[in-house]
């Protein structure tokens, strides 16, 4: 019989130690551009379980169809790392290792981000399946993971549609059409409509005129007008439903009808 405050030993002892791995939380790894095919920066955030050591690991896996052709430490874009100290980069198939040196420990609850570049994304559209985060200590044992971090959906790159403008540009006249008497002046009124959806973006009106008038004076009430025996009124652009009024003062110098 021993004693109630005693302890006995009987053999060897040994102290089973059970290692526990925390779930990281606040997971996300977001493609900057979600076109199939670009190539661009991919951001990786999460939030720490427990504390990653000053010389840890942490390992990002990317699904099946991206392709990192950065290599070595160019992996780091330059909005770099949320971390102090220096980052080692190794790249194998779509498995990116981030070893860590040079500074301090994190702290459990500690917020991380990561800018990754030259990633390439699937080439064709649809759900990228699920990307996967760990840290570990220096030999490779998983301090905390999340083996399912949420899935993107790549689009597709076909360019987009071309559209052809639709411009309607129509013309009304009006004015005296009766012969009158040489000397006397007649004045023609044009009116230039634009019925079309979208711009029309250079208009221009061009009226020749009879041999039995000639030009007293031409104006427009958008841009500009020129010329004599053939008046030509550079209008410019029209917008959708816009109006542009053309007029037109001839004098007769000769019989017949302008």
């Amino acid at each position: 019989m021993f004693p109630r405050s005693s302890t006995a030993t009987f053999g060897d002892s040994h102290t089973a130690v059970k290692t526990v791995i925390g779930d990281l939380t606040g997971t996300n790894v977001q493609p900057e551009s979600l076109v199939a095919g670009a190539v661009g920066n991919v951001d990786v955030t999460f939030t720490l379980a427990n504390a990653l050591p000053a010389d840890g690991k942490i390992v990002i896996t990317l699904p099946a169809g991206f392709t990192i052709s950065s290599g070595g430490a160019t992996a780091i874009g330059l909005a770099g790392t949320s971390f102090d100290g220096t980052e080692t980069v190794t790249v194998s198939g779509n498995v990116i290792t981030i070893t860590r040196s040079g500074g301090s420990s994190l702290n459990a609850g500690t917020n991380i981000t990561i800018e990754l570049t030259n990633i390439k994304n699937p080439a064709t559209a649809g759900s990228t399946g699920t990307y996967a985060i760990k840290t570990t200590r220096p030999d490779g044992t998983t301090i905390d993971k999340d083996d399912a971090v949420t899935a993107d959906t790549i689009t597709s790159s076909a360019a987009p549609k071309k559209t052809t403008p639709n411009a309607d540009v129509s013309i009304t006249h009006a004015g005296s059409t009766s012969d009158l008497l040489v000397g006397a002046t007649q004045t023609h009124t044009f009116t230039v409509v634009h019925n079309g959806a979208d711009n029309a973006s250079t208009v221009t009106f061009t009226a020749s005129l009879p041999t039995q008038v000639s030009l007293v004076s031409a104006a427009t009430t958008q841009g500009s007008c020129s010329g004599t025996t053939k008046v030509t009124c550079v209008l410019g652009a029209m917008g959708a439903t816009q109006t542009v009024t053309v007029t037109m003062v001839v004098k007769i110098v000769s019989l017949g009808t302008a």
